[in-house]
C-alpha cells in the first residue's frame, strides 16, 4: 500500500485470531459506493479461503505469529496487521483410534 492512500478504518475484522482457525472474516468498505470489487492479498501466517475479489474475504490462519491482510479497490488501499495467538487445539479422535495407536502389535502364529 505505500504508493496508495491508506484507509485502515475501512477494513474491519478481528485483530487477533487463533492458530489454524478458519472463518476469520474481513470486510472492506470503500469511500465510493461504486466500488464493488476488491483485490485481497495476505502476507504471513494465513491464506485466503475462497474468492479474493469481493468486499468480504475469509481467511484461515496457518500458525502462530502475524499476518497482514490488504484490500485494494479503485485506487484505495487498506491494510490490517493481525496477531495469531492462543492455544493450538488438539486433534480429537475416537477411543478406538487411541487404543489402536497404543495397542501392542499382534504377532503371527
Amino acid at each position: 500500500c505505500p504508493d496508495l492512500l491508506i484507509y485502515a478504518g475501512d477494513l474491519t475484522g478481528p485483530d487477533v485470531c487463533a492458530p489454524y482457525s478458519s472463518g476469520n472474516t474481513y470486510t472492506f468498505t470503500p469511500g465510493s459506493s461504486a466500488t464493488t470489487s476488491v483485490a485481497w492479498t495476505v502476507r504471513g501466517n494465513a491464506v485466503i479461503a475462497g474468492p479474493a475479489d469481493q468486499l468480504t474475504v475469509h481467511v484461515t490462519a496457518t500458525g502462530l505469529g502475524l499476518f497482514e491482510i490488504v484490500a485494494h479497490a479503485g485506487g484505495l488501499c487498506a491494510a490490517k496487521r493481525v496477531r495469531v495467538a492462543g492455544a493450538v487445539s488438539a486433534t480429537t479422535t475416537t477411543w478406538s483410534g487411541i487404543k489402536g495407536a497404543y495397542a501392542p502389535a499382534r504377532r503371527g502364529n
